[in-house]
This record gives structure tokens, C-alpha cells and sequence, in this order.
């Protein structure tokens, strides 16, 4: 399935990505889309609960929120990265932000129903992982112009100077 298949299954996937889109356009780091994208995802999807994880030296760090969320069963996270693909049981759903990712960034949503719905929460994870990596891109763009914007200060520098030993010390 495309991406943008996994997206647009519901009514509700499609109007939480155009709220995610703002919120990614927005967003100057991972932390602030995620501080506004997941109680999106909670309202729209009826979670009462929603976490991200990520693999850390054989066990599992709950990377956002900050405050542990409770009853997960944390073998649902490695079995969804295992499968490349949603893993629900009961109330739980759990499926990897990006198929075949090396991060391992997972999604888990806690449903109040009582239900997980894997096909919602294959789309919301997908919005989320679309985000993370858009914010994250924008970021090393931002790195990397301030990088060359730094080189050329030096190199003009160097042109007033003309001395090789000052540009090297500069760079």
C-alpha cells in the first residue's frame, strides 16, 4: 500500500492531515509538531492515550510525552517492527511512523472503546511519520544553510586578507 493510500482511508485520517500539515509547517522541532499533532490524534481518533517510542540499546524509550503512559505491553512494539506492520491487541494499537525505518519510531494509541482499529491506526502513524520526517528535513536545511552561510563570512574574510594561515584557522 502507498503512503498516500495508508493516508487517506477515513474521513478522519483525511481532515487530521490537513491539521497536521499546519502543524508541520509550523513546527521548528520534532518535540513541538509532536506537542501539537498527538492531541490532535487523541481527539480525532478517540484515544485515550497516544505515545511514541523508540528502540534504545535492546529496550524501549518512550520518546514522547514525556509522562510514562500506562498498560502498554511492550512486546506489541517489537512485534510491529518485527511485521513492518500494525499490531493490535484489544484496546492497543501499535505500528511503526515509517515501514522499514532504521529509527524504529512506533506509534501507540490506547483506544477508549476498548478496540483498537488497526486500519486507523496504520493512517494515523503514517501522518505522524510524514511529519517527524518533514520537521527533520526542514531542520538539517536550516543546519546546512547556516553552515554555508558561516563558510562564506570566513571565505570573504579571507578574500579582505588574503592569507591562507588566517582561513584555515577561521574554518
Amino acid at each position: 500500500t502507498s503512503l498516500l493510500g495508508r493516508i487517506t482511508v477515513s474521513d478522519i485520517t483525511l481532515q487530521l492531515a490537513a491539521e497536521l500539515l499546519v502543524d508541520m509547517s509550523r513546527s521548528e522541532s520534532v518535540d513541538e509538531f509532536l506537542e501539537t499533532a498527538m492531541p490532535k490524534v487523541c481527539a480525532a481518533t478517540n484515544a485515550a492515550d497516544a505515545a511514541i517510542f523508540q528502540p534504545d540499546e535492546g529496550n524501549w524509550r518512550q520518546v514522547f510525552p514525556r509522562a510514562p503512559i500506562q498498560g502498554l505491553d511492550l512486546t506489541l512494539l517489537g512485534d510491529a517492527i518485527d511485521e513492518n506492520q500494525t499490531v493490535a491487541r484489544d484496546a492497543w494499537g501499535v505500528c511503526p511512523l515509517q515501514r522499514r525505518s532504521e529509527s524504529g519510531e512506533t506509534l501507540a494509541i490506547r483506544f477508549t472503546n476498548g478496540t483498537a482499529d488497526p486500519g486507523l491506526v496504520d493512517a494515523v502513524a503514517a501522518l505522524i511519520g510524514v511529519g517527524v520526517q518533514a520537521v527533520r528535513s526542514r531542520q538539517l536545511d536550516k543546519r546546512r544553510v547556516r553552515r554555508l552561510e558561516a563558510i562564506l563570512d570566513i571565505a570573504g574574510q579571507w578574500n579582505q586578507t588574503l592569507e591562507m594561515e588566517t582561513l584555515l584557522q577561521r574554518m
